[in-house]
């Protein structure tokens, strides 16, 4: 009875360690863990965006179309040019014989805008804000546009400015000083001036020509980069010449920064005179 009684004991611990769960080594314990006190509020789903492609109004077709609908257009001081493969809408101002503004149209219906016969740089607002065409923006926005902006005046005219400007040529690099030169019409000359006239403006390569102040951004850093090599200059002390150095190639302050160490050298040289005489 006893034999019998230990066997049924060594049969239900057996079965009891071999169901038993054991930890494996390692393991991160999942059971009996304690609760946030505040809950994890449950999981919600989110609307699935949709995106729908607008398509933006065509105001123009083509070049037939747009020329069609120029007629009705009021644009007051603005002249219209067309032709087979563009239209040309110019804006004068009586002083000069160049327009003051150019909008041209091509057959693709892209525009250009020029000031004074200066093209708008390829990164200007008015180019990245009417992706460049009138297919979407009716003429007359653009022009409208163009008449609110003001004509950049360039860099400031000094001594400095006038020898670092150049005439245009595809040899100027982007630190250039470009002089802009716009003819005076002969019946607005001067009297007793010069038999030709023109009005120069002074201007970066990349100059916005048209901005919101008086001068664009481009022009302004221009400025600051020939006042700091002035300041630059001027602190400088000029250095006397060389021996046998051309007069033509040399400054001012530099022949007078030469002929005050001459004077330096012979008064010593007379001092070592007297004191040998003695």
């Amino acid at each position: 009875m006893l034999q019998s009684l230990c066997f049924v004991l060594k049969a239900v611990i057996y079965f009891l360690a071999s169901t038993r769960k054991r930890l494996v080594p390692g393991a991160v314990p999942s059971l009996n863990l304690p609760v946030k006190s505040t809950p994890t509020s449950a999981t919600t789903t989110r609307r699935e965006l949709v995106r729908h492609q607008l398509d933006k109004r065509v105001v123009y077709h083509n070049l037939e179309s747009f020329k069609k609908r120029i007629p009705g257009l009021k644009m007051k001081g603005w002249l219209k040019t067309e032709n087979e493969d563009n239209v040309i809408f110019e804006f004068w101002n009586p002083t000069f014989s160049l327009p003051k503004l150019t909008c041209s149209v091509a057959s693709s219906l892209d525009f250009s805008v020029a000031v004074y016969n200066w093209f708008l740089p390829d990164d200007h607002v008015i180019y990245t804000e009417l992706k460049r065409s009138v297919k979407h923006t009716s003429i007359s926005t653009i022009i409208s546009k163009l008449e609110s902006y003001k004509i950049c005046e360039g860099l400031n005219k000094n001594e400095l400015t006038y020898s670092k400007c150049e005439d245009p040529s595809p040899s100027c690099s982007s630190s250039s000083i470009i002089r802009h030169t716009i003819p005076i019409k002969p019946e607005n000359y001067e009297e007793d001036g010069p038999p030709f006239q023109a009005c120069i403006f002074l201007r970066s390569q990349d100059c916005e020509l048209l901005c919101g102040n008086i001068s664009c951004s481009s022009c302004i850093k221009q400025e600051k980069s020939v006042s700091k090599q002035k300041e630059k200059h001027d602190v400088q002390a000029p250095q006397p010449l060389k021996d046998k150095a051309p007069l033509s190639k040399s400054s001012k302050e530099r022949l007078v920064a030469t002929v005050q160490r001459q004077r330096v050298v012979c008064k010593e040289l007379e001092g070592r005179i007297s004191q040998l005489e003695k």
